[in-house]
């Protein structure tokens, strides 16, 4: 911060006008220069094995040609909102790996783009090109979901779980507020297992075990957040945190979720999956993930 220079990841879809959206509104309010990139990938419409070479750098070259003339287009809307733009291709095997390759190459503050929130089978059939980039970004993403409200950052939560990652996310906080002029709400989610013998006992909830715990755990939160800025927030609450999160901000209007990412490598991302990433699926409002990951994807 602050985001002089956004790339906003364009596959011509709603969710990427959405997100087109909020890049403009962000950059607005730091006077942003903005990129809008797509990713041409080499597989789409042409059967590979079939195609000879000359084939196939033929159909990369129309399709390079059509996208350029789209972002055209859209280049006009950032112009039209006061801000200096320009385009960019990148070409790779998958529109992810696009993405990150581009993101290697050149220099940006933020990527902004849009999540169509896929679940179960089809998500992992087909996996999901924002998680995989907000996995390895090594610069701030700000996922838009297609269930989002139009642009505009009036209440913004920071979901902490007394990470490191978590530090990070938080210390955005101060400068978030101002820049925006937006409420801040830091959320703990306290996530218990209890025994089968508390369930059978008729205790559903550790609050109810440890009446004092979310004082303590309250108390623990200012301290870890700072107090840093004016009028905060700060709620104390027990469940699933991706689904106490995601209901938080649907119940409470939030606008933009920001939170630390771990970074997981894949094994890690298998076994264990990643609350971070769960938000941006089902939240109803955009998600800003401060962090990257740890090693390359490729």
């Amino acid at each position: 911060m602050p985001y002089k220079n956004i790339v906003v990841a364009m596959d011509f879809s709603g969710n990427a006008h959405l997100a087109l959206d909020y890049a403009i509104y962000i950059g607005k309010t730091f006077q942003s220069h903005i990129t809008l990139l797509h990713g041409v990938v080499d597989y789409s419409g042409v059967n590979i094995d079939a195609a000879t070479q000359s084939e196939h750098r033929k159909y990369l070259e129309i399709e390079s040609r059509n996208a350029i003339e789209k972002l055209k287009v859209l280049s006009e809307r950032v112009t039209r909102a006061g801000l200096e733009s320009d385009i960019q291709l990148e070409e790779d095997i998958l529109p992810a790996d696009a993405i990150l390759n581009h993101l290697a190459r050149k220099k940006y503050d933020l990527i902004v783009m849009g999540t169509h929130g896929m679940t179960g089978f089809k998500k992992w059939l087909y996996g999901s090109v924002a998680e995989k980039v907000l996995r390895y970004a090594p610069i701030p993403v700000c996922t838009v979901h297609h269930n989002a409200r139009q642009a505009g950052i009036n209440k913004i939560l920071f979901p902490v779980d007394f990470s490191d990652h978590s530090k990070i996310a938080v210390q955005q906080a101060p400068e978030l507020a101002a820049a925006f002029d937006s409420q801040i709400t830091f959320l703990n989610v306290i996530e218990t297992q209890m025994h089968p013998a508390y369930y059978a006992g008729g205790v559903q909830s550790i609050m109810e075990t440890d009446p004092g715990i979310q004082q303590r755990v309250s108390s623990l939160l200012k301290e870890f957040c700072g107090q840093t800025v004016p009028n905060a927030r700060y709620e104390v609450r027990e469940g699933l945190a991706h689904k106490v999160i995601t209901e938080y901000a649907a119940g409470h209007e939030i606008d933009l979720i920001v939170m630390g990412t771990h970074g997981y490598n894949f094994l890690d991302h298998i076994l264990l999956g990643s609350t971070t990433e769960r938000v941006v699926s089902h939240a109803p409002c955009a998600v800003l993930t401060i962090g990257h990951g740890t090693q390359n994807p490729k």
